[in-house]
């Protein structure tokens, strides 16, 4: 097993913030994949903040931070659990058989909070086109307009 302790996330919880492990998603994802349920919208939100993806402005990416829950373990990976009674007890970490790593993290963790920086940047870029490709000929169009006023000024 991993010997730093488990990573920590604040969320908020009742009004109040309290810290919450990592694993508390992932172990709570591991169970909803056991049991073939989708894991709870509050625990994708909450996950969501951990990734750094922000679901209230990109709402239409809550399918990332679900992949991210679920995700396939990579060849070579695998998912197991710290035993009960043993510090971090209960804690999912991962092995990596060709190297004899573990770690807390999900190996395809990171690539998740990327693709989420690209599809915003991608985003920003395609309106930041948009945006300009409008703009030119819109001002070209409101240079030719003249004001004309009747001789009694009305």
């Amino acid at each position: 097993e991993p010997r730093a302790t488990t990573p920590e996330v604040r969320t908020p919880k009742h009004g109040k913030e309290k810290g919450v492990s990592v694993n508390d998603f992932l172990g709570q994802a591991k169970r909803c994949r056991e049991t073939d349920k989708e894991p709870p919208r509050p625990l994708l939100i909450a996950y969501a903040r951990y990734l750094e993806i922000d679901l209230e402005t990109h709402r239409n990416l809550s399918w990332l931070v679900l992949e991210a829950l679920v995700a396939p373990l990579p060849v070579g990976w695998s998912e197991h659990t710290v035993a009960p009674g043993k510090k971090n007890g209960g804690a999912v970490y991962f092995y990596h058989q060709p190297s004899a790593r573990s770690d807390w993290v999900h190996p395809f963790e990171q690539l998740h909070r990327e693709t989420y920086k690209h599809i915003i940047r991608s985003e920003t870029d395609a309106l930041r086109h948009a945006i300009e490709t409008t703009a030119l000929p819109t001002e070209t169009e409101l240079g030719q307009w003249t004001q004309h006023v009747d001789e009694d000024k009305t």
